[in-house]
């Protein structure tokens, strides 16, 4: 009878033990804050679901492993974790809590440390007996340094790894729904970078305008501006409560921003408070009390009228070019200098000279044929009057055929002198014979 008590029992506890486990392992890794922006010194936490229908208690029997074991020591709210309720895991509840202001879900101290390249993390509710919720991720997936977290998505990857990606939101959703096309911000995309002073004269100071091409005021709290060459300076902040007026300018001074702009050329960019770029401005290389102005066009020039907080004025100076030092048109000008040049009128006026140059200069190197008229036979005259039918011809048209036509003529007139001189030679000859007395 024992016997079968002790069979009873087993099976019993058995039922019960796999009962609460599979309960236990519906509390799955749901979104991981591994890579803070910034210091990872406190900030890292683990969003955890219940996606089962019963609740889940959490006692001293867990475990967080990331390579080692964390045990789970509650710090506010319920030990009890309702079906579709979130528990969050944190380095550092007090920091989490001013990152997460207005928080008000249950959180458990655990020493976390996650790895910003990428690990794998897993639960266990019975001291490491047995282990749910395995997960590996990897920096490859996103969320490296930018404020995102990765967020569980079923929609996307094969495997419970793969189904992670990154937020659509910064800091995440701890303790919400994960986030989803529809909760990427919509800002204002009328915000616009409008002018810039890198080098000013002395006792003036460095400005970032912005300008709001809009009718409607904008709220730039969380905005950010910052340069990138050489890995810039530190992000500036926009304060909470800046509002930008309709068509209105907002002029940023580097006593505030501390962003020292590069004299030798540099980007400049407006950043959303989601960290994605609005606008960027690349500028060269500045000349001083210049400042770099973008007019109503939306085309950039370097103007002496320097305007924060009004219209700018552009006066399109000339710049030194920056390898010769000799003085260069600014780009706008240069286009428009180079589209008023009349590149086909000047080659024609030239050729027209050439032509003229060239009809004087054969007219006197080819000597009139009256003038070099001799007694000739019938058939030389002929000849004669062909070359002056050629010589009065006015079809040819290039450089190339009157050459040829001057040419022609000299060996032409050539020709008829060697004629007439064995022509004389020959009459000389057959004189001479006559003269002769016969033997």
């Amino acid at each position: 009878m024992t016997k079968y008590i002790i069979l009873i029992l087993i099976f019993v506890f058995g039922f019960q033990f796999n009962k609460v486990f599979a309960i236990n392992s519906d509390l799955l890794i749901n979104e991981i804050m591994y890579d803070c922006q910034g210091s990872d010194d406190g900030c890292e936490w683990i969003e955890l679901k219940n996606s089962g229908t019963q609740v889940i208690t959490i006692d001293s029997n867990w475990r967080f492993f990331d390579g080692a074991n964390h045990t789970f020591q509650l710090f506010q709210g319920d030990v009890n974790v309702l079906s579709g309720g979130f528990v969050i895991l944190s380095a550092d509840p007090a920091v989490f809590l001013q990152n997460h202001q207005g928080f008000l879900g249950t959180i458990f101290k655990s020493a976390i440390s996650l790895s910003n390249s990428g690990e794998i993390l897993k639960m266990t509710s019975d001291k490491g007996n047995t282990w749910f919720s395995e997960i590996s991720y990897s920096k490859n997936q996103g969320a490296s340094g930018n404020g995102k977290t990765l967020e569980y998505d079923s929609a996307i990857g094969t495997t419970v790894s793969e189904h992670f990606r990154e937020s659509y939101v910064g800091g995440g959703t701890p303790g919400k729904q994960n986030s989803s096309v529809a909760d990427i911000p919509q800002y204002s995309k009328e915000i616009f970078i409008n002018e810039i002073y890198p080098n000013p004269a002395t006792g003036e100071e460095e400005f970032i305008e912005l300008f709001n091409s809009s009718e409607n005021s904008v709220d730039l709290s969380g905005w950010k501006v910052d340069d990138t060459m050489g890995g810039g300076s530190a992000e500036f902040l926009i304060k909470e409560g800046t509002i930008i007026d309709p068509k209105g300018f907002l002029t940023l001074y580097q006593k505030d921003t501390k962003i020292v702009l590069n004299n030798d050329g540099d980007n400049v960019n407006l950043i959303w408070p989601d960290s994605r770029i609005s606008n960027t401005l690349p500028y060269p290389k500045s000349e001083k009390n210049l400042s770099y102005s973008r007019n109503s066009d939306g085309i950039w020039n370097w103007t002496t009228k320097i305007t924060p907080g009004f219209e700018n004025v552009i006066d399109s100076p000339a710049l030194p070019d920056n390898s010769s030092g000799s003085s260069t048109p600014i780009e706008s000008e240069k286009q428009i200098a180079i589209s008023k040049t009349p590149t086909s009128r000047k080659t024609s006026t030239k050729s027209n000279e050439n032509s003229q140059v060239l009809s004087q200069s054969t007219a006197a190197s080819s000597p009139t044929l009256s003038d070099n008229k001799v007694a000739l036979t019938e058939n030389e005259q002929e000849t004669q009057q062909l070359l002056e039918d050629l010589s009065n011809n006015n079809t040819p048209k290039t450089d190339y055929q009157k050459t040829t036509r001057i040419s022609l003529t000299s060996t032409a007139i050539t020709g008829i002198i060697i004629s007439s001189i064995l022509m004389i030679a020959y009459l000389f000859f057959i004189w001479k014979k006559k003269s002769l007395p016969t033997t």
